[in-house]
């Protein structure tokens, strides 16, 4: 919001949580707090969603359905920032995976000398704070943001997963599916991973696509498999790295594929994955004590991303907690 308001907009803002409220009247100097049902309508161009606020038909925000009543166009702030950034957009989504390919790829671009800036769906990194003038955009793109793009063109778009999660939102498993496959349309060039079986129905009549796989080795397409990247008959070791290579095979071979398409070399690629030191709480080991390593992965909030960080560990001890979600 305070982006809003320094590019000389006038922002009206609202929160149905009163304490988030409060709080944000506090941090946000120059929005107006007003109710959407005091609003004049006619006066405002666009409503900006925070990401996760619903607006499916069925089951949508009641501002939601007041903005469609009145005719007002709904958008996303990665939309407004897509529109006003004349740069190279990558979009990422998947179920799990985003932030660390998006770090990843910005990591290994700022390597090659590609100026370059992350941001999207990430804590702390909302697009329209993001700095001005960077040559490349690496986002991360959730299924509600995707749904809200409209107009935009991304240059490379990507898939990482799709497996169940926020069915407490969408109806059903296609609905998310068809919101993921939303990326597709945004696209010039799509990076799909065609080990993953959503992901691979979903993409398989994209004509300009580079394939990408952890399960098998593709005649064309990058392949991640026993520490090694296999692209366009050539083989590089990956070698030891500061993230799990194991749970971070997906991440690795994507942000590969990109870096490839955008002509970064392969010795420049691998030893930025082999020095990228990964994000925090997210299979993060944070201590070693009598033989024994503390790993932190809270931000693996589903059952698939469990999986990936429970993989090649033996002799487990797994404290879990917090909310159950919806899952197939």
């Amino acid at each position: 919001m305070r982006s809003l308001v320094q590019s000389g907009a006038r922002v009206l803002a609202w929160d149905d949580d009163e304490r988030v409220l409060r709080k944000s009247r506090e941090l946000f100097a120059g929005c107006e707090f007003v109710h959407p049902y005091e609003y004049k309508w006619d006066e405002i161009s666009e409503l900006i969603l925070s990401p996760g606020v619903p607006h499916s038909c069925h089951n949508e925000h009641w501002v939601v359905r007041l903005a469609n009543r009145v005719g007002c166009r709904i958008t996303s702030d990665v939309e407004i920032f897509c529109r006003s950034r004349p740069a190279r957009l990558i979009g990422v989504t998947g179920t799990n995976g985003k932030s660390t390919t998006v770090e990843l790829i910005g990591w290994i671009l700022n390597r090659a000398g590609i100026d370059s800036e992350t941001g999207g769906n990430i804590g702390g990194k909302g697009v329209l704070s993001l700095p001005q003038g960077k040559a490349t955009y690496i986002l991360e793109l959730s299924s509600y943001q995707l749904e809200l793009m409209h107009g935009v063109s991304l240059d490379i778009g990507v898939i990482l997963n799709i497996t169940p999660d926020h069915l407490d939102v969408y109806s059903s498993m296609a609905d998310y599916i068809a919101a993921k496959g939303r990326i597709l349309e945004l696209s010039n060039l799509l990076v799909a991973n065609c080990g993953d079986d959503n992901t691979a129905r979903l993409c398989e009549n994209v004509e300009n696509m580079v394939e990408f796989s952890c399960e098998e080795k593709l005649g064309k397409g990058v392949s991640v498999l026993d520490g090694h990247i296999h692209f366009q008959g050539r083989v590089a070791e990956i070698g030891d790295l500061k993230i799990d290579s194991a749970s971070n095979a997906e991440n690795i071979a994507a942000s590969y594929a990109v870096a490839k398409s955008l002509g970064v070399s392969d010795e420049v690629i691998i030893a930025s994955i082999r020095e990228f030191p990964g994000l925090r709480h997210r299979n993060q080991v944070v201590a070693e004590i009598a033989n024994v390593t503390f790993v932190n992965d809270s931000k693996a909030t589903n059952a698939a991303s469990v999986a990936k960080a429970l993989m090649g560990r033996e002799n487990v001890y797994w404290i879990v907690g917090g909310r159950a979600r919806m899952a197939e």
